[in-house]
């Protein structure tokens, strides 16, 4: 997969981080010029970092499974969601059947075609003769060279 997103990932947190650090570091700087008493400080460290925790917590639900911390909440403050938040976040158990009528079909075909042998001709004489399965990319390599030496020189 090309690296662009993960950089972008990266260097979208990077600057939130840093960004972050810098806010609260700045504030402790200059808490007595601008009068920030401990609590003030405390609600200023909680404004810089409610948005890194909800970038983290979403990237980690995106590169990993969703945590069962958060589906547990998610799950005791279920009924007191508002109706579009709620239809956004959970499945109608309707607008599942059809999924699940599809992927039943899926599943019995393709079990019926694994039972049969049905797969993939050429493959399975590759394998039969006992030799070494070639890559796209070796094929590809191959065809460039052959195609090289039948130009004219």
């Amino acid at each position: 997969p090309p690296p662009a997103p993960p950089c972008l990932f990266a260097i979208g947190g990077m600057y939130m981080y840093v960004g972050s650090f810098v806010y609260v570091l700045q504030a402790w700087r200059l808490r007595t010029t601008l009068s920030v008493s401990p609590a003030q400080f405390v609600l200023l460290t909680l404004h810089a970092a409610w948005p890194l925790t909800l970038w983290s917590v979403a990237l980690t639900c995106l590169l990993e499974d969703t945590p069962s911390w958060l589906l547990n909440a998610l799950a005791r403050v279920e009924r007191r969601l508002p109706t579009a938040i709620h239809r956004s976040l959970f499945l109608q158990p309707e607008s599942l059947r059809p999924v699940v009528s599809l992927l039943e079909v899926v599943h019995a075909h393709e079990s019926k075609r694994l039972q049969s042998g049905a797969i993939g001709k050429a493959y399975r004489n590759v394998a039969a003769d006992g030799k070494r399965v070639r890559s796209y990319q070796e094929i590809d390599r191959e065809r460039r060279r052959t195609s090289r030496r039948a130009l004219p020189e």
